[in-house]
């Protein structure tokens, strides 16, 4: 009986690790720290971690990788929280896909994209992201589209699941 207790114990202990592997394991404390501290204690970190590997992922090309500095994830999830923040009217994961988008392309520029797609037509509900992704505005692009999902599939969500009927 106690030797089945340890071993369900230690797999629950390395199903976390295996789920997450690569380089931002080293540093998981880390974002767990910080998005207790700027989005409160029962906010998914792994969320940051998602975002993170994402970017890095779409931005292989450019060349762009995070610093080793000291407070960049501080700096990274502060800067997300003050996006979420810009969109509190909103409702998950609308506000959550438009705090990502903000980080993605600028938070002017979905700002603008909304305001022209509530300008184009009023039959589309512009703060829902789908909508606004598939409306003329500059956010219809699939660079973007996919920065989201990807975001999503890393987190084992698909986001296609979370649309409204």
């Amino acid at each position: 009986m106690i030797k089945e207790v340890i071993k369900i114990f230690l797999v629950l202990l390395l199903i976390p690790s295996l789920t997450y592997a690569g380089d931002f394991n080293k540093h998981n404390r880390k974002f767990a720290k910080y998005s207790k501290r700027f989005f409160g204690i029962g906010f998914d970190h792994k969320w940051f971690i998602s975002q993170m590997k994402t970017d890095e992922e779409k931005s292989k090309s450019r060349k762009k990788h995070y610093p080793e500095r000291k407070g960049w994830i501080a700096t990274f999830i502060q800067t997300d929280r003050e996006y979420y923040d810009s969109w509190f009217s909103l409702k998950f994961p609308d506000r959550l896909t438009f705090m990502f988008v903000s980080y993605y392309i600028g938070y002017k520029e979905l700002y603008d994209a909304m305001w022209v797609c509530k300008g184009l037509t009023s039959e589309i509900n512009c703060e829902h992201w789908d909508s606004l992704s598939d409306s003329p505005a500059k956010v219809n692009d699939m660079k973007v589209k996919s920065y989201i999902w990807d975001i999503f599939a890393n987190m084992g969500i698909n986001y296609s699941d979370l649309k409204e009927d």
